[in-house]
């Protein structure tokens, strides 16, 4: 399409994808803003992945009513995958992008939720410390969808960048 450069935005997996495509390819990415990524997992990461395993009795209504419409019958399956996936990394050493974080040279906006259940804010703060000039912005009572909670906010977090 030549469309380049880009500015790029992700959320969760698609954040460490961003991270790592702004790194291999660096003349493409303009600015960059990640939010719920996880360069890395530790055991803890795990514990809290899988404290959410079951979607009917650990996740909010909110966010069934959320991703049930999306994902159907599908849903428990999908995450528990996803979960499993999680453990292998792990089991692989648990690097998904830390490397390339720290090689970023675009300018970065790190958003986190201070309460996310599923990617601890201590993930957001590594990358705001180990990425180059990056830019760190918390949600105090953000958890893993603040982009739909706090939407204005984020929104205008995201055009002020």
């Amino acid at each position: 399409l030549g469309l380049v450069p880009y500015h790029l935005i992700g959320w969760s997996d698609g954040a460490n994808a961003a991270v790592i495509l702004a790194a291999k390819r660096p003349e493409a990415v303009r600015k960059l803003v990640i939010f719920g990524a996880s360069p890395w997992l530790e055991q803890v990461d795990i514990d809290m992945l899988e404290a959410t395993r079951d979607v009917k009795n650990s996740w909010s209504k909110n966010m069934l009513r959320l991703h049930v419409p999306v994902y159907g019958d599908e849903l428990q399956r999908m995450w528990d995958a996803l979960c499993d996936a999680m453990i292998d990394i792990l089991a692989r050493g648990g690097h998904i992008c830390r490397t390339e974080a720290a090689s970023l040279r675009c300018p970065t906006l790190v958003l986190g939720g201070a309460k996310d259940p599923i990617v601890p804010f201590r993930h957001a703060e590594w990358l705001a410390q180990n990425i180059p000039g990056a830019k760190l912005h918390s949600f105090p009572e953000g958890k893993h969808n603040i982009h739909i909670k706090y939407a204005d906010e984020f929104n205008a977090l995201v055009l002020d960048f």
